[in-house]
């Protein structure tokens, strides 16, 4: 965080400087993404006018305040900033649950739209896997006048679907 302090019309001591660094350094509690921070102090007659600014990663505050003294003139406008960074602090914490629980809910609508089959089950056949090769399984295809059949590949002990293609050939699918 960078802290520029300007005074006008006017001189600082280096104590209210410290003083300053102090104070706004304590601020990063509240939001930790301020960058700049400008310090503005005026005399005008019998007031002095306290000016900061807060510039950060997606908002800007401003606040100012007048009072007769110097260091209660900064006290109100730090107090005014604070309010200010406290607000958006909740802003975006009730922002990011928000996004965390649409994201949710997204979720869950998406999962409860799953499309339906439109047809119904109407036979259950069971098949016992016979451990044979990928000539045996296209012999097997052709004796049976099938479309498919699943095989336990003996070669690589994995389970096999043989199929016939429309223009005669076999397809065969392997996981």
């Amino acid at each position: 965080m960078q802290v520029n302090i300007t005074a006008r019309h006017m001189e600082l001591d280096s104590d209210l400087k410290a003083y300053i660094n102090v104070k706004l350094s304590r601020l990063t509690k509240y939001n930790d993404s301020i960058e700049d921070v400008r310090v503005i102090f005026q005399k005008e007659k019998f007031f002095y006018i306290a000016e900061i600014a807060f510039i950060g990663r997606g908002f800007r505050i401003a606040a100012v305040e007048k009072d007769q003294a110097l260091k209660a003139s900064f006290d109100l406008c730090l107090t005014n900033a604070q309010k200010q960074l406290k607000k958006i602090r909740a802003k975006t914490k009730s922002r990011r649950i928000r996004d965390i629980f649409d994201g949710i809910n997204v979720f869950n609508r998406q999962r409860r739209r799953l499309p339906k089959p439109k047809g119904d089950i109407v036979r259950i056949e069971s098949f016992a896997l016979k451990p044979m090769s990928v000539e045996e399984a296209a012999l097997e295809l052709e004796a049976f006048d099938k479309q498919f059949v699943v095989f336990h590949n003996a070669t690589d002990n994995s389970v096999n679907v043989l199929y016939k293609r429309k223009n005669g050939d076999y397809g065969l699918i392997q996981p």
